[in-house]
């Protein structure tokens, strides 16, 4: 009976040790450098924008899903949490993109979730009335105002360029 017990027990602690092992992530912090994004139901995507290595195109879209699981349409900042850019570790979105080939980008983002890793979408907040109204940020506006969204990646494309009615989701 103690050694069926401690069998039990044995395979118990194992599992449990397993499961903490993969719920770890690595999070990669992507600094957006412009205000690239689109709303649809259920989503916002942040896009970025890249010079074409490839002389038949001009530039490759890549875009990041920002999802929300509400019929009613949440505005894109009410998803966001503020943070400060000074306690994260973050690559700029130059940076992440540079000297990589399209294909090479498209196969490193598309296994992200098998290699356990996060991709968080950084923008650095406008002075907006709307923000201050709304309280994300506060009269005394400094230029440390950051907001992280979770996102995950859903493709590329090239030459698509998007317009926007309006100042944007900020303004």
């Amino acid at each position: 009976m103690k050694k069926l017990f401690a069998i039990i027990l044995l395979g118990l602690l194992s599992q449990s040790i397993f499961a903490q092992e993969k719920t770890e992530f690595k999070d990669i912090y992507i600094l957006s450098d412009s205000e690239s994004f689109t709303g649809e139901l259920l989503r916002y995507r942040a896009i970025f924008y890249v010079k074409s290595e490839d002389e038949q195109f001009s530039h490759d879209n890549y875009y990041f899903d920002i999802n929300y699981h509400d019929l009613n349409d949440i505005p894109l900042y009410k998803l966001g949490k503020l943070i400060d850019i000074k306690s994260i570790d973050y690559i700029n979105s130059k940076d992440f993109f540079k000297g990589k080939s399209n294909c090479e980008l498209h196969a490193e983002l598309s296994l992200m979730n098998k290699k356990r890793q996060r991709i968080f979408i950084i923008y650095k907040l406008p002075d907006s009335i709307l923000l201050r109204k709304e309280g994300i940020i506060d009269n005394d506006y400094n230029t440390d105002e950051y907001m992280v969204w979770f996102a995950s990646y859903s493709g590329t494309r090239k030459d698509v360029v998007h317009t926007q009615m309006g100042r944007g989701y900020f303004h």
